[in-house]
């Protein structure tokens, strides 16, 4: 049986051709075993996407990120847990958590939207591995399934890499 589309998801045609109305200023393209591709919003235009398979490859450049903490973030109707580390600008972390609504499974909006770099994986599994940097050129990553996540925002190059590490080592989310 085939499954319509929501109101707000569009998919393909038999020749792989679709249609977008939005007011959004980026979307993005993404098919699991797939690198996505985000598509900043600029007018009428049409466009040729093409979507490259994903080669597995790992966003880890330490040997070690250091001594990772933990702390307990669970609520009643959630477990979390926070990893993180000590950084010359002090303790950064990853919040990650799984509960029935505690992520829809895609990152943030305002990241897909506002990054100046932007660069997304969907896993087989569904999973979306997100990551980018901000205006502000700080760094950011999210990686999501729906009902888990874990994500870090807001640190410098030094603090993403060590902090990518201790995501992939934990196998988060």
């Amino acid at each position: 049986m085939k499954v319509p589309p929501s109101p707000d998801e569009i998919r393909t045609d038999a020749g792989g051709r679709f249609r977008a109305t939005t007011d959004a200023p980026a979307i993005v393209i993404r098919k699991p075993g797939y690198i996505s591709q985000r598509v900043l919003i600029t007018g009428d235009a049409q466009l040729e996407i093409s979507l490259q398979p994903i080669k597995e490859r790992s966003q880890c450049k330490q040997s070690s990120p250091g001594e990772v903490k933990t702390k307990d973030a669970s609520d009643i109707d959630y477990t979390a847990a926070l990893y993180y580390i000590e950084t010359k600008d002090g303790p950064r972390g990853i919040l990650s958590g799984a509960g029935p609504m505690y992520s829809w499974g895609a990152p943030s909006f305002s990241n897909v939207w506002r990054s100046r770099e932007y660069a997304e994986v969907m896993y087989e599994s569904g999973m979306i591995d997100a990551w980018g940097r901000s205006e502000d050129g700080k760094y950011w990553r999210s990686r999501s399934v729906f009902g888990a996540l874990a994500r870090y925002d807001g640190v410098n190059r030094e603090a993403a890499e060590n902090l990518d590490c201790v995501m992939e080592s934990k196998k988060l989310p």
